[in-house]
């Protein structure tokens, strides 16, 4: 089971590679991969228990070699550094449950 955070720093890091790569267009031919490749990131940095890239592969229905080279490529592009600080976490996550019950039509007042 994937925690929640995992799903919010992966977000951050996708967030993070629009300001290393400023002409990265996020788009239906790549959010998929990119998605699969930050929660496997996020997972293996936050979480001691965690699926194997040949799991996220399978799931993510993508080649293994493929997943390996994203997962290589985008450690790269985030400078080796997968930590986000707290402050910032709890940004992203106090922002995701705002946008979330504005969408649902929630009053937050």
């Amino acid at each position: 089971c994937i925690r929640d955070r995992c799903y919010i720093v992966a977000l951050m890091y996708i967030d993070q590679l629009q300001h290393v790569v400023p002409n990265f267009a996020l788009d239906s031919m790549n959010v998929h991969r990119l998605l699969l490749t930050s929660i496997l990131l996020a997972t293996k940095f936050l979480e001691d228990i965690f699926y194997n890239n040949e799991y996220f592969a399978s799931v993510g229905g993508v080649d293994l070699e493929d997943l390996n080279t994203m997962e290589a490529q985008m450690f790269c592009l985030l400078s080796m550094n997968c930590s986000v600080s707290d402050e910032k976490f709890l940004q992203y996550h106090d922002e995701l449950i705002s946008y979330t019950r504005n969408a649902h039509g929630h009053n937050t007042n």
